[in-house]
């Protein structure tokens, strides 16, 4: 049987003292990941605030920190985040090209094989 020097209230001061850092870290830390996961979800969760589309729509980024949406026909954003593409943009932003083929260097057509053939235009993005 172990004996202690202490009170009864000395022990249960020294069990508080040394459990109550404990649970308020864990109360601290849990605090912090609820918020940082509010956060998240409100803002970086899809890049855009919660609800800033119409269902259907793709938010798009476009610095700074600025928010469009591409309507469901045109769901690819482009990297201005002004522009919306079917499938992919060209690296002007101006220009898409349809699935299967690759934008040309000059974004003004789109290569499948050796065949080329012309760019479409981008739509705007719904601001």
């Amino acid at each position: 049987m172990f004996s202690f020097s202490h009170s009864r209230d000395q022990t249960i001061h020294i069990l508080r003292y040394l459990i109550f850092p404990v649970q308020f870290l864990e109360m601290r830390s849990l605090l912090i990941l609820i918020f940082a996961l509010g956060v998240y979800s409100r803002f970086f969760a899809d890049g855009c605030p919660e609800n800033f589309c119409e269902p259907g729509q793709t938010c798009c980024i476009w610095p700074p920190d600025r928010y469009s949406c591409c309507a469901p026909v045109n769901p690819v954003c482009c990297s201005d985040g002004q522009h919306c593409c079917a499938f992919q943009c060209c690296p002007d932003s101006l220009t898409c090209c349809p699935q299967g083929t690759q934008c040309a260097p000059d974004s003004r057509s789109c290569i499948q094989g050796h065949m080329q053939y012309p760019a479409n235009a981008s739509a705007n993005a719904l601001l």
